[in-house]
C-alpha cells in the first residue's frame, strides 16, 4: 500500500492559446472526455494535483483495470480514505488538449460533490501554462508563457508553490483590532471563502476572541470525511492590494487532515476569487487579479444545513451537516435526511442553480418534504443571516 501524497503528469503541447468554457455554481466543472468516448465533469481543484475519478464513474465506464494498486488518500477530514489507484493509462482530453497522468485514483467523490461531478483536477493540468480564469463568463483559458505579457493595470502578487500547491499571503482583519496575516494555500475545488486550519485558529486565540459564531459537523466535507469547525463574520480579508470588506469566514477545529495542516494558514476559496478575472502565471510565479464587477454581500449559512445532490441514488438532497443555534435544528432536520421536495417542487426536476438561488433568499419561507428512515416529513424552514 503506498500513501498517495503527489501526483506528476505528462500532457501535451499547447500553441498559442485555447479556450476550455466551463459550468460554475461554487465550483469550476469542466467537461472532458475519458479515453475518447467517456464524456466527464471534472471539478477544477488546485487542492489537489492530478486526476482523480470518482469510483463508482469509473465502474460505469466499464474501462478495464490491467494494472492497480491500494492506496491511502489524505485530504479534508480526519480519516483517509483507502483507495484504488490506476496504473494504467488514462486519457482526458479538453478542447483538443490531451492530459495524461501517469496514475489515477478512485475516491469516494459523490458523496462530497454530489452526482453532477465525475472527478476532480488538479494543478499539474495548469502548471505549464498561464492559466486566465474567467467566472464572469464561465471560461478558462490556457496561453502559451510565450505568447503571453503581463496584462497592464491589473494587481500582481506573487506566489509561491509549495508541493504543486499555490500559496499567497493573506491578510484577515478579524475583530476588534485583531490582525493575522499568513500564507494560504488557493483552493479552486473550495466553494467557500476562507477556512483556517485548526493550528492558525489556536494560535490566535479565535475559540476565546470570536464571538457571535455558528458551529457545525459536516459528515461528507472533504475526501477525508467528517470535518467540524465555525463560521464567522470578520472585518475584513486584504489579498494584494484589495481589501474586501465583511467576509463569513470558518475556523475549523479538526485534529486531522488538511485543515489541520501547521505549514499553512487556511484556504482560500472561489467565493473570494470570483470578484476578479484571474491570472496564474505559473512560469514566472505571479498571479494577476482585476476585479469583475461582482459586489455582492457575504452571507452565513441560511439553511442551517449543508447538502450534496444525490437525485441519482437518493431521489433528493441528502443533508451533510448541520449548523447549530439555526433554525433547521430548531425545526429537527438531521444528518442522513433527503430532500425529495422543496416548496412543492420535486428536487429530480430542479437544476443545482435553481436550488441554490431557491436557498439564497434571506427572510423567505421554504416547506421541505423529507424523507426520513422510511417515513414522510413537512417541515418548514425560514431562511435567515445568522452572522
Amino acid at each position: 500500500m503506498i500513501n498517495l501524497v503527489v501526483i506528476f503528469l505528462a500532457k501535451s503541447i499547447l500553441l498559442g492559446q485555447t479556450e476550455i468554457p466551463f459550468n460554475y455554481t461554487s465550483h469550476i466543472v469542466l467537461k472532458g472526455v475519458i479515453n475518447g468516448s467517456h464524456e466527464a465533469r471534472l471539478v477544477l481543484d488546485s487542492g489537489a494535483d492530478g486526476l482523480y475519478l470518482d469510483s463508482v464513474y469509473f465502474s460505469e465506464t466499464k474501462i478495464p483495470i490491467v494494472r492497480r494498486q491500494l492506496a491511502t488518500l489524505p485530504g479534508a477530514g480526519s480519516t483517509p480514505q483507502q483507495i484504488t489507484v490506476v496504473l494504467d493509462t488514462i486519457r482526458t482530453s479538453f478542447q483538443g488538449i490531451e492530459y495524461i497522468p501517469r496514475f489515477v485514483p478512485l475516491i469516494s467523490l459523490k458523496p462530497i460533490l454530489g452526482q453532477d461531478v465525475d472527478g476532480i483536477i488538479g494543478t499539474s493540468f495548469l502548471s505549464n501554462y498561464v492559466a486566465h480564469l474567467d467566472y464572469k463568463n464561465q471560461s478558462l483559458k490556457l496561453i502559451s508563457p510565450d505568447d503571453f505579457q503581463a496584462p497592464q493595470g491589473w494587481a500582481s502578487i506573487p506566489f509561491e508553490l509549495v508541493r504543486n500547491r499555490i500559496t499567497v499571503d493573506l491578510e484577515l482583519g478579524i475583530s476588534n483590532g485583531l490582525v493575522m496575516t499568513e500564507r494560504f494555500q488557493v483552493d479552486l475545488g473550495n466553494g467557500g471563502t476562507v477556512d483556517i486550519t485548526s493550528p492558525t485558529a489556536s494560535k490566535y486565540g479565535l475559540s476565546e476572541k470570536v464571538g457571535n459564531r455558528l458551529s457545525y459537523l459536516n459528515v461528507s466535507g472533504g475526501v477525508g470525511g467528517e470535518i467540524k469547525g465555525n463560521q464567522f463574520r470578520a472585518d475584513y480579508i486584504k489579498l494584494g492590494r484589495f481589501r474586501i470588506e465583511k467576509p463569513v469566514l470558518d475556523y475549523s477545529t479538526d485534529t486531522g487532515g488538511a485543515l489541520a495542516k501547521e505549514e499553512i494558514g487556511g484556504l482560500l476559496g472561489n467565493e473570494i476569487l470570483d470578484r476578479f478575472h484571474v491570472i496564474f502565471d505559473f512560469p514566472n510565479t505571479r498571479l494577476f487579479l482585476k476585479p469583475n464587477g461582482k459586489v455582492a454581500d457575504f452571507h452565513s449559512t441560511l439553511t442551517g444545513f449543508s447538502y450534496t445532490n444525490r437525485k441519482d441514488e437518493f431521489g433528493g438532497l441528502l443533508v451533510t451537516g448541520l449548523f447549530e443555534n439555526t433554525n433547521a435544528k430548531e425545526v429537527g432536520i438531521r444528518i442522513g435526511d433527503v430532500i425529495t421536495h422543496i416548496s412543492g417542487s420535486a428536487v429530480t426536476s430542479l437544476e443545482p442553480s435553481v436550488i441554490k438561488k431557491t436557498f439564497e433568499s434571506v427572510g423567505s419561507k421554504v416547506v421541505l418534504k423529507i424523507l426520513r428512515k422510511g417515513k414522510t416529513l413537512n417541515l418548514s424552514l425560514v431562511l435567515r443571516d445568522y452572522l
